[in-house]
């Protein structure tokens, strides 16, 4: 009969994990749907997606090699989700330069969005065939996936300390966005403990365990630098109107309000400005 550390390690922990990841996956949707309607993705940055693309790919394809239902559903849905997001920023982005040449970041994204599925493809055929006199075949591929995978998770960890500079500079962790940070801590942790008590699997308890560190340090500068400015949210309440199809009138008219003042910054003497 398992004990309770058995349970919690095995199925408390990776189900936590599971739920908290899919989170993180649904956690850009009302905005992608607002950008998706309004033709405007504002300030909205589309690499994250494509990073998701990378990272979900790889431990889908370690879950499947071995045969873990958590670590599959953990990515599947950031895959999909992923996909759905980078395809909409590449139409928004489209649209508005239908008349002119496509931007760096259409260029870039598109280009990263290929090369995800060209890389994992070229390594899903070097697994395959690499290790056929290997004793045991699967481990050695699974190794390699996992070793892949564990860059990725580290390199999805670390993002947002890119701006740790400005932090300390300006004293101010407005550029860290604590909810998510939080979510990213908690995730870590559980995925930590079913690594290395549940499975003794270094490719699961190596990358979360470095990813409580990363997330352990953002959480903490959160409150050393509290954010002189709070971030914007944005609302919960629209996504069922959204996938109906229909367009709530709030995100039509902040559109309209930032487009009206890129194009005052662009031409401040403008006569038919309104301001």
């Amino acid at each position: 009969m398992a004990n309770a550390t058995d349970i919690i390690a095995n199925v408390v922990c990776p189900l936590i994990g599971m739920l908290l990841a899919n989170f993180m996956w649904i956690t850009p949707l009302p905005v992608v749907l607002e950008a998706r309607y309004t033709r405007y993705l504002g300030t909205t940055n589309p690499y994250p997606f494509v990073i998701t693309i990378f990272n979900c790919v790889g431990w889908v394809i370690y879950g499947c090699l071995k045969q873990d239902f958590f670590l599959f559903f953990s990515n599947i849905f950031g895959v999909t989700l992923g996909l759905y997001y980078t395809i909409t920023c590449l139409t928004v982005i489209a649209k508005k330069t239908a008349d002119s040449d496509f931007s760096d970041v259409y260029i870039g994204v598109e280009g990263l969005l290929i090369f995800a599925f060209f890389f994992w493809g070229t390594i899903g055929m070097v697994a395959a065939n690499a290790f056929t006199k290997a004793s045991d075949p699967v481990a050695e591929a699974s190794n390699l996936i996992g070793n892949l995978s564990s860059a990725f998770a580290i390199a999805y960890y670390a993002a947002p300390l890119s701006t740790i500079a400005q932090v300390f500079a300006t004293r101010d962790a407005s550029s860290l966005y604590l909810p998510m940070i939080t979510i990213n801590l908690i995730n870590a942790v559980m995925w930590f403990f079913y690594g290395i008590i549940g499975k003794n699997d270094i490719n699961i308890y190596g990358p979360n365990g470095i990813g409580m560190v990363l997330s352990g340090v953002q959480f903490v500068l959160c409150f050393v630098f509290p954010a002189k400015e709070k971030k914007k949210g944005q609302s919960w309440d629209h996504i069922w109107v959204l996938l109906q199809g229909k367009v709530p009138p709030t995100f039509v008219t902040s559109a309209k309000l930032e487009s009206k003042q890129l194009v005052k910054s662009v031409d401040p003497d403008d006569d038919d400005s309104p301001l």
